[in-house]
């Protein structure tokens, strides 16, 4: 059966903006390697589409300037409905979604997990409040990890839960 596929993105030298990355690599570290794959990358390009194609579930893992400081969101993802521009250097993950469906017929099921940012200034640490919600953010995609292994022909029986 294909893995689930965890990409975390962000920058690591602008503080919050790598909490993306800090949580996939400790994803990577707890959960068995032959149910999931787990990707950390400096930002989405379009050569993702082809691990997301094979995927069977979706989950990325990025930072948030619109939510307040440590505060956790996630959202089912659909594809945009138009192809985004190949030629820029970063997709949206319902871009590279719509890639994966653009090149190879299909895209899996994706969730998006978002952390509100503090501080995104020139620094390798994370602020307080984002590092204060990584456990909950760890627990909540370990969760969907195991529901999605439990139930992966019924992502919507996923999305009834209390975290969408």
């Amino acid at each position: 059966m294909n893995p689930i596929l965890v990409i975390g993105c962000g920058n690591p030298l602008r503080s919050d903006d790598g909490v993306g990355r800090h949580a996939a690599r400790q994803i990577a570290a707890t959960v068995p390697q032959d149910d999931v794959a787990v990707l950390v990358r400096h930002q989405l390009t379009p050569d993702l589409a082809e691990p997301i194609h094979e995927a069977r579930f979706v989950i990325f893992i990025d930072a948030s300037c619109e939510d307040p400081p440590g505060k956790i969101r996630s959202r089912r993802l659909v594809p945009e409905s138009a192809l985004p521009c190949f030629l820029v250097h970063h997709l949206t993950p319902s871009g590279l979604l719509a890639c994966a469906k653009a090149i190879y017929g299909n895209c899996p099921p994706a969730v998006l997990y978002t952390v509100g940012v503090k501080c995104i200034a020139f620094n390798e640490a994370l602020s307080d409040e984002v590092y204060r919600s990584l456990p909950e953010l760890l627990m909540r995609i370990r969760r969907r990890i195991i529901r999605q292994t439990v139930h992966p022909t019924n992502p919507d029986k996923i999305e009834r839960s209390n975290d969408p």
